[in-house]
């Protein structure tokens, strides 16, 4: 309660003015308890005048960013497969981060599995604070099953798979989800049993090792090595990413050409982590720019339907060429516009804003799709990609006429399908991201 004071009195002492002025007092405010973090956010997003500028920090999750938009999950995805498997060893704040986020950029497609396996061993301990990212109907889809080790011994593994039946669906999604949180400690024979199980029904993709203990992590990383190679292999084919106290070298050390550090001082508790400008001034712009281009599709969708053909293209250029020419002489209505924002809603646009490299790769680099041709496809995956980002923030399906912040309830978490028939005027706002990409191409 404390920092809420703390909050108020700078509100009231504030010196700065609301009219006009990008120069706000900054704030930064961390918090590791979820409850407090709820708490702080809903004080700061009902202030009717809001004179300074408040972020909640998270140093992981900061960090969590920075590591997939440096090393994205799809760089082993070959051909056409979409598919993900993410496996994360280690489960603290770092690996919590990894999976929430690892969700919302492993969004290849809008009918793809994506599949993330946790290995802990004080998962059961664990569980119960995690899950409270997730509604608390979410619990009606978590399962509790025992996986053969041995002849005569198992372990526990929690799994949380969505979509999965409620009535009415509160978590539809297109696509598929599978969590499975294994009770098993890495420096035990009995993980290598199971991870290699793991990888045998689905090759891992992508891998994440948050361990604690430096020298576990380095006899873990010896073991990955004889568990992920295939003859032929010369080096391990996915990344791995491996956070670290100090500044090891791991990836010279072992000779792993897709061996990555991240680094505890200067990645996760530096000023430069804790502030985030690099992604959040991303955020901006592109939160700006799905606003410019709000306003014009609303004013095309008065007269007619849209259709995306060269002329109306050509019309979005030229919108989003001028905005960048005034934008960039004078940055204060871009400033203005994200201070007024809620933090959740920041969240939400920093969230999409880093799913943009995933589309340029599927466009551009991959050349799987086509804005032209594929135009309800595309709008498919970033449906997909908003409900993992809604529904890893607490909120669940309700029919309704517009989202409850404080019941968490929104009536477009849905399939595609269903939102077709319930909220066919919401559509087009999710072809807007790729507007933005081909401008930004």
């Amino acid at each position: 309660m404390a920092i809420l004071r703390g909050l108020s009195l700078s509100e009231k002492s504030s010196k700065y003015s609301d009219a006009g002025n990008s120069a706000y007092q900054q704030i930064h405010v961390s918090s590791a308890d979820n409850s407090m973090a709820e708490l702080i956010r809903q004080y700061y997003d009902n202030l009717d005048t809001k004179l300074f500028d408040l972020d909640i920090v998270d140093v992981n999750k900061m960090a969590v960013n920075k590591m997939y938009k440096e090393h994205p999950v799809y760089i082993a995805n070959k051909d056409d497969n979409y598919d993900v498997h993410i496996g994360i060893i280690g489960f603290g704040d770092f690996g919590q981060s990894s999976l929430i986020q690892g969700l919302n950029m492993s969004v290849l497609s809008a009918d793809s599995k994506i599949c993330i396996d946790v290995f802990d061993k004080d998962i059961d301990s664990i569980i119960g604070g995690f899950m409270k990212n997730f509604s608390v109907d979410a619990l009606e889809g978590l399962k509790f099953i025992k996986e053969d080790i041995y002849e005569g011994k198992s372990t526990g593994c929690y799994e949380l798979k969505m979509p999965f039946n409620t009535s009415p669906d509160k978590f539809g999604m297109d696509g598929e989800i599978n969590i499975r949180f294994f009770n098993t400690d890495a420096t035990k024979l009995h993980f290598n049993k199971i991870f290699k199980k793991c990888n045998d029904e689905n090759p891992f993709t992508y891998l994440i090792i948050a361990m604690a203990d430096t020298r576990s992590m380095a006899n873990t990383i010896i073991e990955l090595k004889q568990l992920l190679y295939k003859k032929g292999d010369t080096c391990i084919n996915i990344p791995v990413i491996v956070r670290v106290k100090e500044n090891n070298d791991f990836a010279s050390i072992y000779g792993e050409k897709n061996l990555y550090t991240i680094n505890r001082d200067k990645d996760i508790y530096s000023y430069k982590s804790i502030t985030n400008q690099e992604i959040t001034n991303e955020a901006k712009l592109f939160n700006h720019r799905y606003n410019l281009l709000y306003d014009v599709i609303s004013g095309y969708k008065k007269d007619k339907n849209i259709v995306v053909d060269d002329k109306f293209m050509l019309e979005i250029e030229n919108h989003l060429k001028e905005d960048a020419l005034r934008i960039e002489k004078n940055e204060t209505e871009l400033n203005n516009a994200w201070h007024k924002m809620s933090i959740f809603d920041r969240e939400s646009s920093i969230a999409q804003s880093l799913h943009q490299d995933v589309k340029r790769w599927l466009v551009y680099d991959k050349k799987a799709y086509s804005l032209k041709d594929n135009k309800e496809e595309l709008e498919r995956i970033e449906h997909r990609r908003w409900n993992v980002f809604m529904i890893t923030r607490g909120f669940k399906y309700e029919k309704a006429g517009k989202k409850d912040l404080y019941a968490k309830t929104h009536p477009c978490i849905s399939k595609w399908e269903v939102l077709k028939v319930e909220k066919p005027d919401t559509l087009e706002y999710d072809y807007t991201p790729y507007y933005i990409l081909k401008v930004n191409k």
